[in-house]
């Protein structure tokens, strides 16, 4: 899922499902500065066209890591919702099956992963999104999620 800022950089979400022992996880990867690479992968092939060859294999470039990750240890799949101006995302994550027998319907969470944290320059964040107390609760006294989404006008 990718969201276009206006300095022509792009965001993507990455959902990354859980495997046996490992949670799911979710990245905010910005193209091209923070893919989450660490470094540049140059084959020796490139570094011969590059002083004359003719083979003509892509290079990628150095890369930063991901913006922010979340590992997310109930989660099953994720939808995403970008912001009107494409700077943050919210992410709903669901189970359709509750393996502590909680809920017969599973479990929903809401996160919001921001661009730039404003308590740390420079790098996003992910925040668990608060549900107000008086929302309507289950036989088990959790707020199931079934949506999100933004105010269409970002200025309010």
């Amino acid at each position: 899922i990718v969201g276009k800022d206006a300095a022509e950089k792009y965001l993507l979400t990455v959902f990354t499902p859980g495997t046996k022992g490992k949670p799911s996880r979710v990245d905010l990867l910005r193209y091209p500065d923070r893919m989450g690479r660490e470094s540049s992968t140059v084959s020796s092939d490139a570094s011969a066209a590059s002083t004359g060859g003719n083979n003509n294999d892509a290079v990628n470039p150095p890369s930063g890591p991901a913006l922010t990750s979340k590992s997310l240890f109930n989660a099953e799949e994720a939808q995403v919702q970008w912001s009107p101006r494409a700077d943050s995302a919210l992410v709903l994550t669901q189970t359709s099956i509750d393996s502590t027998g909680e809920s017969y319907y599973g479990s929903s969470h809401l996160f919001l992963l921001l661009e730039n944290d404003p308590k740390r320059p420079g790098n996003g964040s992910a925040l668990s999104v608060p549900l107000p107390p008086e929302a309507a609760k289950d036989a088990q006294g959790t707020v199931p999620i079934v949506s999100c989404s933004w105010v269409p006008n970002p200025t309010i």
